[in-house]
């Protein structure tokens, strides 16, 4: 079964994830204060520890996730969840730096495939190849996150409409590329996931962005 889901990231440590197996809600805390060492590399509490007794974890053994943004941030973070949830992990972002070394590094760590992809969620044409060429190197596509985008600063007045038509690449349009390219692989195996980070600027905006 195929699902989709938008998430708005009103609180940027509480999101959802969904599949075609289970809801679950994802509260992650800063650690500033540590609760029965429960907290990972990142510093957020892990979720499944509230889930447990529940029998509600989801598990993605044979699994291949795709994470836009996944360098650092929510992206990140979800690229070493769904790790340790059992899927193998492709990371895409703009720059491919030290940020995105260690989080591949943590992801191996847990016996897990994690490979860097350098790719602007802003060309159609580079969003469309990393997809088929996530699928030509890991074998599927099961799972996609698009966590990539940012803030852009500047008012009404001040802000350059290559700017804001950029931020509107990323955050919008790149879902239709992504999910036109991922979603015929889904298909073939009749499941998949598909799930969308939303900026917390469309519930409550930012002083000093537009976007």
């Amino acid at each position: 079964m195929l699902r989709m889901i938008a998430i708005p990231s009103l609180d940027p440590n509480l999101w959802v994830e969904r599949t075609g197996l289970s809801v679950l809600v994802f509260h992650f805390e800063p650690s500033c204060t540590r609760k029965n060492n429960a907290f990972d590399a990142c510093g957020w509490e892990r979720p499944e520890l509230a889930r447990e007794k529940k029998g509600e974890i989801m598990e993605l053994g044979g699994k291949v996730s795709l994470i836009t943004g996944g360098t650092g941030g929510i992206g990140g973070a979800t690229a070493v969840e769904l790790a340790r949830r059992g899927s193998d992990i492709m990371i895409i972002d703009r720059q491919i730096d030290d940020r995105g070394g260690a989080i591949q590094k943590q992801i191996e760590s847990l016996g897990k495939r994690c490979f860097l992809l350098a790719a602007d969620m802003s060309a159609p044409e580079e969003i469309t190849k990393s997809v088929r060429d996530t699928v030509a190197q890991m074998g599927s596509v099961d799972v996609l996150v698009h966590a990539a985008g940012g803030a852009v600063p500047g008012s009404l007045l001040q802000v350059t409409p290559e700017a804001w038509y950029g931020a509107f690449s990323i955050h919008v349009h790149a879902i239709f590329h992504l999910c036109r390219a991922a979603v015929p692989f889904m298909k073939k195996k009749r499941e998949g996931a598909i799930v969308l980070i939303s900026s917390a600027a469309g519930s409550r905006g930012c002083l000093g962005a537009v976007a």
